[in-house]
């Protein structure tokens, strides 16, 4: 007993927490445990209470007072561990369970014990399954509803969407070095929950949009228009292309909208109070026409649905000029610009020559800036008669054979 005439009594315990598998801001948490080292008392056992084991894993450790000149001395503070922590991940008909310890003791190269509930509510957990496991810190099990233990009787379940499967796992370790030979160590997680994914899913929603009508929009469209609506239209088909039932169970759609069919899509908007198909959607922009987008659909799972097909708007490009115009000061044709409405122009660039081929006018610009009043550059007016003009014309659309015109002809100008 020489060790008790250098460190001499009293003694005391005390025990402190972290929150977290890792965490090293420990607080005491009990009161300090007096002990004297008889084994005679249950001084080296303490339930930790009021503890919130679904959110949060919680490391210990524990310190050991000796009494020195009357004022108690630490001697010394054991290593930390923590609480075995479970988690559980919705797969199709079953949940991946996956655990881990931080704990100065080896939980590898043993048998843990995985339990299930034997109905939801019901408190009581059965064993299905011993899982051996290797040189690693963080286990996995994959529950598909089997009950590999007779021992406990067996509960066998058809994984469903429509349930909710709670676990807790057993792990199993001891200390290597044998002077801490504390025979095996078991250790409960904490209880979890999860819902399997199903094994059905929605089909990719059939998309459609409403396209212009060009020969109508350039003749009836208003001229300066500034909002532009796509209405987009869909059906979600009961089976897929192979004849496969997909889920009729749709909660939300998902719409996402690109500037160009090969860009970027970005989701612009989702209906999460789907009504009878066909489903439309309206998107309003301010710029125009242009626009690509696909949908997707989720059921009440959470089991999201392929892209359906992609659909695209384009504008309806328009423009023409003139062949006189009378820049007198009436307030009537006094300036040469496009005939009823440009549409969707991006830039004009006009040249105007004379009849001896001399340039007399300039333009390089946006549409609102185009209007030839009968002046050169400079602000001198030329004199009537016959000019001569190119114009070249981008405009904003989809189609690649429609985003420039090129336009050379002859202006007839009266003053």
């Amino acid at each position: 007993m020489v060790w008790i005439n250098i460190y001499s009594g009293p003694y005391q315990y005390r025990l402190s927490r972290a929150t977290g598998l890792n965490g090293t801001n420990f607080t005491q948490i009990s009161g300090n445990i007096d002990t004297d080292l008889s084994g005679t008392k249950a001084d080296t056992v303490l339930t930790d209470k009021a503890l919130n084991t679904t959110d949060n894993a919680y490391r210990y450790r524990v310190e050991f007072f000796y009494t020195n000149n009357g004022s108690l001395v630490s001697l010394d503070t054991s290593s930390s561990a923590s609480s075995v922590r479970l988690g559980a991940a919705a797969d199709i008909r079953s949940v991946n369970l996956s655990w881990q310890a931080n704990v100065p003791w080896n939980n590898q190269n043993q048998t843990h014990k995985v339990y299930r509930e034997t109905r939801p509510g019901s408190g009581i957990f059965n064993q299905i399954a011993d899982v051996p496991v290797s040189g690693t810190n963080t286990f996995n099990f994959k529950d598909s509803g089997a009950d590999n233990i007779a021992s406990d009787g067996v509960y066998k379940v058809t994984m469903s969407p429509d349930s909710s499967y709670c676990y807790k796992v057993q792990t199993v370790g001891n200390y290597s070095d044998p002077k801490q030979n504390l025979g095996l160590l078991f250790n409960l997680s904490q209880i979890i929950c999860a819902t399997p994914k199903s094994n059905i899913v929605p089909c990719p929603p059939v998309l459609s949009i409403d396209l212009l009508d060009c020969k109508t929009f350039s003749q009836s469209g208003p001229c300066d228009q500034t909002s532009f609506a796509n209405v987009l239209t869909w059906t979600t088909p009961a089976k897929d292309a192979n004849g496969v039932d997909c889920t009729k169970d749709i909660v939300k759609y998902t719409i996402f909208y690109s500037a160009k069919s090969d860009g970027n899509f970005e989701k612009i908007g989702e209906i999460t109070s789907p009504q009878p198909l066909p489903q439309t959607f309206t998107h309003t922009k301010s710029d125009s026409y242009i626009g690509c987008y696909y949908i997707t659909a989720t059921d009440k799972y959470g089991a999201e649905s392929a892209k359906s097909n992609v659909v695209c708007k384009d504008n309806c490009p328009n423009f023409e000029l003139p062949n006189i115009f009378t820049p007198n000061g009436d307030g009537k044709n006094d300036t040469f610009q496009p005939l009823i409405c440009p549409r969707f122009v991006d830039n004009v660039k006009f040249d105007v020559y004379n009849r001896n081929g001399t340039k007399v006018y300039e333009y390089n610009g946006g549409i609102k800036g185009f209007a030839w009043d009968g002046k050169t550059n400079d602000g001198k007016e030329v004199s009537s008669g016959t000019y001569y003009y190119s114009c070249e014309v981008k405009f904003l659309t989809l189609d690649p054979s429609k985003t420039s015109l090129s336009l050379k002809g002859w202006v007839e100008l009266l003053r």
